[in-house]
C-alpha cells in the first residue's frame, strides 16, 4: 500500500458530547491510473458479445417456428398469392 494513490476520509464519531473514536473510509485508486483505451475496448467487446449472443438466441428461438408455419402455409395453398386477374385493381389517389 506504500505508495499507492488513495483517496482517505476520517469522520470523528461523537455522541452527547464525548467523543467516541473515529471512522475512516480508504479507497484504493491505483485502478484509474491504466489505460483509458483497455477499458473502453473491454466494453465494446462485452457490448458486442452480448448483442450477437441476443441475436442468435431469438433466431434460433423465432426461426424454427417461423419455417415450420411457412411450410404449413405453403402445403394448404395459402401461402402463394392469388392469380393477377382476381387481385383488385389499383385506384388512382388523383381524381
Amino acid at each position: 500500500m506504500a505508495g499507492e494513490p488513495m483517496h482517505i476520509l476520517v469522520t470523528p464519531l461523537d455522541a452527547d458530547g464525548r467523543m467516541l473514536g473515529a471512522i475512516g473510509i480508504i479507497h484504493d485508486v491505483a485502478f484509474i491510473g491504466t489505460s483509458v483505451w483497455r477499458h473502453a475496448l473491454t466494453s465494446v467487446a462485452q457490448t458486442l458479445l452480448i448483442v450477437a449472443l441476443t441475436l442468435l438466441i431469438v433466431r434460433w428461438s423465432l426461426g424454427r417456428p417461423l419455417r415450420h408455419m411457412a411450410q404449413w402455409l405453403r402445403d394448404r395453398g395459402l401461402a402463394t398469392p392469388p392469380p393477377a386477374a382476381s387481385r383488385p385493381k389499383k385506384r388512382s389517389s388523383s381524381r
